[in-house]
């Protein structure tokens, strides 16, 4: 699941409609501890990051879930999700990018091409964000 960026206002104005009932289904505990640590996860977790690595305004594909069940893995669907999705950014000369906070899924994701550039720990909780990009260039077969 993803956008493009031209497409931002339009997600945004869907997902404040869904936030309601999505947070519904949360259970109390859980949303409690999201609270606690939001303010731990915002300094690390900056949505616009890739703005300091591109030119002003420049289009980009912000990647933001890929699932693939259990027993699914290591059978090939994750480059098959992904591919269709890197040739359409590539023919619109359109970066993609994501930020991951499991160090496993940055290296799958490094192994489809993209390029780890930055790295941000948390200096309250155990936790580090992963910001990768993934350019037409840096594609490389794997």
């Amino acid at each position: 699941m993803g956008y493009f960026s031209a497409e931002e206002t339009r997600l945004a104005e869907f997902l404040q409609e869904e936030l309601g009932q999505l947070l519904a289904t949360f259970p109390a505990q859980d949303l409690q501890a999201m609270q606690e640590n939001s303010q731990a996860v915002l300094e690390i977790a900056r949505p616009d990051w890739y703005r300091a690595h591109l030119a002003p305004a420049q289009e980009v594909y912000v990647l933001q879930a890929v699932a693939v069940r259990k027993e699914r893995r290591g059978t090939g669907v994750f480059r098959k999700l992904l591919t269709p999705l890197l040739e359409e950014a590539a023919g619109r000369n359109c970066p993609v990018v994501l930020q991951t906070f499991e160090q496993e899924n940055a290296e799958k994701y490094q192994h489809m091409g993209f390029q780890l550039l930055e790295k941000i720990p948390s200096q309250t909780i155990p936790l580090t964000a992963y910001n990768l990009m993934w350019r037409r260039a840096d594609c490389v077969e794997g």
